[in-house]
């Protein structure tokens, strides 16, 4: 079961920012440091869990504000786990 984690709202729209300005690698470097560095782990939890919940959610939120038509409504994104995959 993949786990997910609350994030603060300014910290997910920071990286959408970043995503907006920087690109997707740029951002996703900022987050992984950003996990690394800032969050504490617990029950378990590894920096790839955090880390990938973290992109998934900069990833919808950048989806509903600056690009609505291109998510499906039962759509939901799962980059991360289809990228693994190939």
């Amino acid at each position: 079961m993949k786990k997910e984690f609350h994030w603060n709202d300014e910290t997910i729209q920071y990286f959408v920012d970043r995503l907006d300005a920087d690109g997707w690698a740029a951002a996703a470097t900022l987050m992984y440091k950003f996990v690394h560095d800032e969050c504490d782990l617990e029950d378990g939890e590894t920096e790839l869990d955090l880390f990938d919940d973290l992109c998934n959610k900069v990833f919808e939120k950048d989806i509903e504000d600056n690009h609505p038509w291109a998510k499906a409504e039962d759509d939901h994104p799962h980059w991360i786990e289809d990228h693994r995959k190939k």
